[in-house]
């Protein structure tokens, strides 16, 4: 029922002018190629298989999103005791944040820089106002406290915090992962919109470890990050081959 020939037989029988539409009898009326039950299961386990790939795929991709953490935790400790007795540092001390600016979905002008809101990317604009590699922190909403690094130049809304470091010593991928790890939710406002705001978070303290273990944490970062493009490349691969497969069935070509 998804084949190009279905769809294009229901469009020409559909009906009405504002809302075209086909009626339960056309669709009931409607012929498909049914092929003998032996080879229905060969195609169906074909497309298992396919499936099966694509999900695990996915799955490495999601785990290795999740390593960052892990050498984070494996390298300096968990923060919350501090079992190698790193250097602490209040946030003020380190950075200061300022809200982006303000842009609705409706005036994206649909370019090629990202804009940021609380959760990451939401569009694309013709503009920009910081430079790639700028720590961004959700700052309202279920997502606030959400910590993300533009890839490019970029659009920060005012739905994030824009993070400007006073200490040129701390490097940028240590600190994102030190402020993901500082879990800055919990330090948000509980209003009926949740909210975070330098004033609440600039007290909070984070690990500040020699430069030269920053780096050493910065170098395995970039290469789980390698890794994580690989399998996303081979994630779309599989996605492609799938749609590809599910077309070829549905014509008898499979």
């Amino acid at each position: 029922m998804q084949s190009r020939k279905f769809v294009a037989d229901m469009v020409k029988q559909a009906t009405g002018q504002s809302y075209p539409a086909v009626s339960d009898k056309i669709v009931k009326l409607a012929q498909i190629p049914l092929p003998p039950l032996h080879e229905q299961n060969r195609i169906a386990a074909i497309l298992d298989n396919a499936d099966d790939l694509r999900r695990l795929r996915g799955r490495a991709v999601d785990r290795l999103g999740e390593l960052g953490q892990a050498i984070f935790c494996e390298m300096f400790g968990d923060p919350r005791n501090n079992p190698k007795g790193l250097t602490k540092r209040a946030l003020g001390s380190i950075i200061k944040v300022s809200s982006g600016e303000g842009l609705t979905s409706k005036n994206q002008r649909h370019g090629t820089y990202p804009v940021y809101g609380g959760n990451g990317i939401n569009g694309y604009h013709d503009e920009f106002r910081v430079p790639e590699g700028t720590i961004v922190i959700g700052r309202v909403g279920v997502y606030c406290g959400a910590v993300h690094v533009t890839a490019a130049p970029a659009w920060v809304t005012d739905n994030a915090l824009i993070v400007t470091k006073k200490d040129a010593s701390i490097d940028t991928t240590y600190l994102a992962d030190a402020l993901r790890y500082a879990n800055l939710n919990q330090y948000a406002s509980r209003s009926a919109q949740p909210l975070v705001s330098g004033s609440r978070i600039y007290p909070v303290e984070i690990l500040v470890p020699e430069a030269a273990e920053q780096n050493k944490f910065k170098s395995r970062i970039c290469e789980r990050n390698a890794l994580v493009e690989n399998e996303r490349a081979h994630l779309e691969q599989l996605e492609a081959l799938f749609s590809s497969l599910q077309s070829r069935a549905f014509r008898g070509e499979l």
